[in-house]
């Protein structure tokens, strides 16, 4: 019988212990060992306590099913059809974890057999005895294979799993847990030195945190990228190559390591890259530093205990040297102070006077609805400009150029009437390596979007100020007025509203916020804090400009509309505007103003600024 005994303890029934299936009335396993009732030579006793010790027979049948299921390698995507898990590295580490603890138990059952071999006589309660700690243990093991396959656990996701199991007041169940988790550690630290150290993302089922970015392909989805980009499950790397899938991010794992280790090796395979099509050849960017950086990966990997102090540590020392590195290339070789004062000519206009004479120039073909010809002709016009205004180096013209995209269909406004080419016009910006890290896409269209703003007050404030030259020739060569006295108040009225607004926008926003950035990029040897700094600045710049408050930005838009739509009726063929149209503009800007008044009392109340 106690061989029979031994080879239930296997999960194996006979002819004494048998296995009672579900269809049978057991659990939820997929059954279970129990004693044959009715044998005489049984005390009732004797058959509580083999059956109590069938429950280790039947709880380690279980996890041997399950670690045969999904130890061995399979083919990409594929799911078991017994639980639905999709297979993957970790669930095999964890298979593996998991057979190594089950090593004690059956190394424990062997020493039995020895002791029965060695004294027939020997009572169940040794063996109870000898078996006692797995009590605690497998049904710990078991709710933890049954949680993975609840939550369809899949990568790292399985480790957190496994950490919350690991918090145990039993000791043998915290040990071996701690076991398991440091197999699967192993998976996860393998990933991150093919990432940091090689910029080579070993993720082929989708299971390590840092996955490759992928855009959708429909025009309009790609415009809602930037919102998309804050959700919870989702950060995409400010280069838009990889994302942090922060919902496969384990518990106990900072976001802040995981998104240095994003940029780590998004640097690394970009410098990689980069140095490939331009020697041929592959080159590190740590130098003689790798080596050091390997070994200290791996000795976390050794570790038996995960201590995210240490991995800190590593990541952060190993981070420094790329921030360091591309602080170098933006700093030295790429001349990034130069760029940014560039930028700051042309996207936020910091050269008035080139745009000033641009709008009069380019004013009669962006009139009209674009054709598919106006870009052309508009970028004639805007280097005709730059030679005749800038003095000097006007190279930048190999990288800065007008867009002026045309439509089939005729582009209509918030309005409802059709757009011309001013509310189409953008600036588009060739970035030369390594810039383009920091001036990406997303950063490159926030830059647009201040730009046409920018450029929209600088038109109004030009044809309220042509206006007013038209007046004051008309009154010096005696002729009749173009203003009457409510018109020349509702003109008065937008110029002080216009220069008002622009005076804000130049000086106190984008000169202050300027200067603040350039402290901030001279006072640092950090890529990372030059990149948060720029980002910084493009978010207040953006936010003191009221383009991120909708409403507010709406209403300034319409009003400078107003502005242009009365220029128009000014300069129109009759002599005196009608007075029905000059009232309709005044009451349409006090309705605006009124708007921006209410929306931004709300704003300041809502913040609690008073």
């Amino acid at each position: 019988m106690f061989h029979e005994l031994l080879l239930a303890l296997h999960g194996l029934p006979g002819s004494i212990f048998y296995a009672r299936s579900k269809e049978q009335g057991g659990d939820d396993t997929a059954f279970s060992i129990q004693v044959l009732k009715g044998l005489p030579f049984l005390h009732p006793g004797e058959v509580a306590a083999l059956d109590r010790l069938c429950e280790l027979g039947t709880w380690f049948r279980y996890l041997q099913d399950f670690i045969c299921r999904h130890k061995l390698p399979v083919k990409s995507n594929c799911f078991d059809k017994t639980d639905g898990l999709k297979h993957g590295l970790y669930l095999q580490a964890f298979c593996y974890g998991l057979d190594s603890v089950l090593d004690s138990y059956r190394k424990q059952l062997l020493l039995l057999e020895q002791d029965f071999v060695a004294d027939p006589n020997l009572p169940v309660s040794h063996v109870q005895h000898i078996l006692q700690e797995y009590y605690q243990l497998f049904p710990a093991l078991q709710a933890t294979v049954k949680n993975i396959i609840c939550q369809k656990g899949h990568g790292c996701c399985i480790l957190t799993i496994i950490h919350k199991r690991s918090i145990s007041g039993a000791d043998i169940v915290c040990r071996n847990m701690k076991r398991i988790l440091q197999v699967c550690h192993s998976v996860m630290y393998k990933q991150i030195t093919a990432w940091v150290l090689h910029g080579i993302l070993m993720d082929e089922l989708e299971e390590f945190f840092v996955q490759r970015h992928q855009p959708p392909e429909d025009t309009t989805t790609q415009r809602l990228m930037p919102s998309e980009s804050s959700d919870d499950q989702c950060v995409i790397s400010p280069a838009g190559h990889f994302t942090l899938r922060t919902d496969m991010l384990p518990l106990y794992f900072p976001l802040r390591i995981a998104e240095k280790i994003l940029f780590i090796g998004e640097s690394v395979q970009m410098f990689s890259r980069e140095k490939k099509q331009k020697n041929g050849t592959l080159k590190t960017v740590f130098k003689t530093q790798e080596d050091g950086f390997a070994v200290e990966l791996l000795r976390l990997q050794q570790q038996a205990d995960f201590c995210i102090t240490d991995v800190e540590t590593v990541i952060s020392k190993i981070r420094s040297c790329i921030a360091e590195h591309l602080w170098k290339l933006v700093m030295e070789e790429a001349d990034l102070l130069a760029h940014l004062q560039l930028v700051k000519n042309l996207y936020l206009l910091g050269r008035g006077e080139l745009f000033l004479h641009f709008i009069e120039a380019a004013d009669h073909l962006l009139q009209a609805p674009p054709k598919p010809t106006t870009e052309y002709d508009v970028n004639i016009t805007f280097q005709l400009t730059v030679r005749n205004i800038v003095t000097g180096d006007d190279s930048f013209l190999d990288t800065f150029h007008l867009t002026v995209p045309a439509s089939i269909n005729k582009l209509q406004g918030d309005s409802g009437s059709i757009e011309s080419g001013w509310h189409r016009l953008g600036l588009a910006y060739t970035v030369d390596w390594p810039l383009h890290i920091l001036f990406t896409e997303r950063v490159l269209e926030k830059y647009n979007s201040v730009f046409k703003y920018l450029l929209s007050v600088q038109r109004a404030q030009t044809a309220l100020q042509g206006c007013w030259a038209a007046q004051m020739q008309r009154k010096n060569t005696k002729r009749p007025a173009l203003l009457t006295a409510a018109s020349w108040q509702l003109h008065n009225h937008m110029t002080f509203l216009v220069n008002n607004l622009q005076y804000y926008l130049m000086v106190d926003v984008l000169e202050s916020q300027f200067s603040q950035l350039l402290d901030k990029v001279q006072s640092t040897k950090d890529f990372e804090a030059i990149r948060l700094a720029h980002d910084t600045f493009l978010m207040n710049i953006q936010a003191h400009s009221f383009l991120l408050l909708k409403p507010v930005s709406h209403c300034i838009r319409e009003l400078l509309n107003l502005c242009q739509t009365f220029c128009t009726l000014i300069c129109s063929p009759v002599v005196i505007p009608p007075c029905k149209e000059t009232t309709a503009l005044s009451q349409r800007e006090m309705d605006q103003l009124k708007n921006i008044s209410r929306v931004r009392s709300f704003t300041l109340s809502g913040s609690g600024v008073h």
